[in-house]
């Protein structure tokens, strides 16, 4: 019994010094302003199917700290959800976890760091929107997991500062591939090689401030953009300021917290309430020597905008201005937003970000000073963020051409084109292009123009491959200097019906011929070649697809030069078309 009591004292002896060690290394390290503290996570530009990697800052910890990381739900307007454990590898292996309901495939998870304010990316492949509203924090033990060691155990909560503690994720869509989405966006100055390059010089998203904001109420120039409002530094006033945010850390923002788009910064404008002054705008001037050009073409203008909160409704204009050569400044284009707020819908809750865009084509010789700009228009004072400007700017430059209106007429199978030039000087050629859905044109073919003329010129063209539906067109008038530019759209409305031959070419022909055939219904056909007596040359069985077919004929070569038909043969239809070798 002696000698039990005797081990009994020595243990219980042994157990409170531990427990005095623990308690002031504990205090200590609790106490210390540089214990176990996270000082930020760095997250990417998200879009659905990439991987998801967050980099994390920590100082003040050793070797033996061990990382575990958390994830919770947190829908904005909702409480948060529980803080739960992500299971991991000692390896940093990939391990399965369960996300929102969705499985994710997570590295780094769980594991000791091993080297000295050291903490392993934590890695999620395929992003999907599962992920959405997901907020994410590592814990730090002292030399145990923080799951199972509950003290010490740090979250990086203990400093009385701002910095984030934890990190949001947005994923978002494929489509929403920010900065690379414009091809000649003018605003980046060094574009990347791939959308995970730092941006430095994209001052479209906010990352240099001296290109995004030379100074406020400026004049503008061809370098910098402007703003009419005044830079706040801290906190949030009542109205009428703007601000750009270091968002790396999405919880260190004051209202709703949402991740940043592309790079690490994005314009906040707080409470605006006026329907004039410019949040951001940038001024082009076209060159003066040897002679004052103008800006004549196709002019685009992208913006990325998400709520910040459930406050008013944010309202907006997208606008383009024009000075011309008596200084007169006239609006060529407005666009007025007015976001959606149907709660849980995509683009209406803070965090979602939605492009908005101004398209407009400049007419040739009429501005040589181009304004675009995003400017207030509301009387509610309502909040938003705005990144990842996209500004594609028109040619500079004297357009020699007067294009006349382009007409379009659809007639058995056939869109005939017609257009004009009331002058030509160094004109080179006309690219005839064509569209499904009037925005995205492709070329069908180039016609030469003139060159050089002081009266009306008419121009035509024929479409025999029209599709059924709507087309549109348009005429690309090409310098030879290289500037150009647009004519009208015009458009026909195609309801094919029975069976045509809509084109035989090339004629001449030398060594085959394609027959073009639109026809409302699919069907078999026999399509012959007889020359001038009736003699059939060359004949071949062709299945006709409803809409437009093209069914060549070939080794014509040795045939004579002189004049042939071209016989096509459908049921009870038969077709007949001249061609000539």
């Amino acid at each position: 019994m002696m000698k039990k009591n005797s081990t009994s004292k020595s243990m219980s002896f042994v157990k409170l010094s531990l427990t005095m060690i623990l308690t002031v290394l504990f205090s200590f390290f609790s106490n210390s302003i540089f214990a176990h503290r996270v000082i930020s996570y760095t997250p990417p530009c998200v879009l659905t199917g990439q991987t998801v990697t967050i980099s994390t800052i920590v100082t003040a910890t050793d070797v033996t700290t061990w990382y575990h990381w958390q994830y919770r739900v947190n829908v904005p307007g909702a409480a948060p959800g529980p803080w739960i454990f992500l299971d991991g590898s000692p390896t940093g292996l990939p391990v399965n976890n369960t996300i929102n309901g969705t499985v994710f495939a997570v590295s780094n998870a769980n594991r000791v760091s091993g080297i000295n304010d050291y903490c392993y990316d934590l890695i999620i492949a395929n992003a999907t929107t599962a992920l959405n509203n997901i907020e994410l924090r590592v814990l730090m033990g002292a030399g145990a997991d923080p799951e199972i060691v509950t003290s010490p155990v740090w979250n990086g909560d203990d400093q009385a500062t701002t910095e984030a503690k934890s990190i949001q994720i947005r994923v978002k869509p494929a489509a929403e591939n920010c900065f690379t989405s414009c091809t000649d966006n003018i605003l980046v100055l060094n574009p990347p090689s791939s959308p995970s390059t730092p941006i430095e010089d994209f001052y479209g998203g906010f990352e240099s401030g001296a290109l995004n904001f030379a100074g406020v109420n400026g004049n503008g120039s061809s370098i910098t953009a402007q703003t009419d409002y005044t830079l706040w530094t801290s906190g949030f006033p009542s109205s009428n300021y703007y601000s750009v945010v270091n968002h790396a850390d999405t919880m260190i923002y004051l209202a709703t917290p949402f991740a940043p788009h592309t790079g690490r910064d994005m314009l906040v404008i707080n409470e605006s309430s006026d329907n004039t002054s410019r949040f951001w705008y940038k001024t082009l001037v076209a060159p003066t020597s040897p002679t004052q050009l103008y800006y004549a073409g196709p002019l685009t203008f992208k913006v990325w905008v998400s709520k910040v909160n459930a406050g008013p409704t944010p309202e907006f204009a997208l606008y383009v201005n024009g000075t011309n050569n008596s200084n007169v400044v006239s609006n060529i284009s407005t666009v007025a937003v007015t976001m959606t707020t149907t709660a849980g819908q995509p683009g209406n809750d803070a965090g979602d970000w939605v492009q908005y865009t101004l398209s407009v084509v400049v007419p040739p010789n009429t501005y040589k000073k181009i304004e675009v700009g995003l400017r207030g228009n509301s009387s509610t004072g309502s909040s938003f963020a705005v990144d990842d400007i996209c500004f594609v700017a028109p040619q500079a430059g004297i357009v020699p051409l007067t294009l006349t209106a382009l007409t379009a007429t659809y007639n058995n199978g056939v869109t005939n084109l017609s257009w004009g030039t009331e002058q030509e000087s160094n004109t080179g050629y006309f690219v005839v292009e064509h569209s499904t859905d009037g925005v995205h044109f492709s070329p069908l073919a180039n016609i030469m123009a003139a060159g050089y003329s002081n009266h009306t010129l008419a121009y035509k063209f024929a479409d025999n491959k029209t599709k059924a539906g709507q087309n549109f067109y348009r005429i690309k008038a090409m310098d030879k200097d290289g500037s150009y530019q647009y004519s009208n759209i015009a458009s026909v409305n195609v309801k094919l019906k029975g069976l045509f031959v809509t084109g035989v070419y090339p004629s001449p022909f030398s060594d085959m011929i394609n027959i073009s055939v639109s026809s409302e219904n699919n069907s078999n056909a026999t399509v012959t070649l007889l020359d001038y007596t009736g003699k059939k040359i060359a004949s071949k069985n062709a299945v006709i697809s409803k809409g437009v077919t093209v069914i060549s004929l070939d080794n014509l070569g040795s045939l004579s030069g002189g004049i042939y038909m071209v016989r096509v043969q459908a049921g009870d239809v038969t077709l007949v078309q001249k061609v000539v070798k």
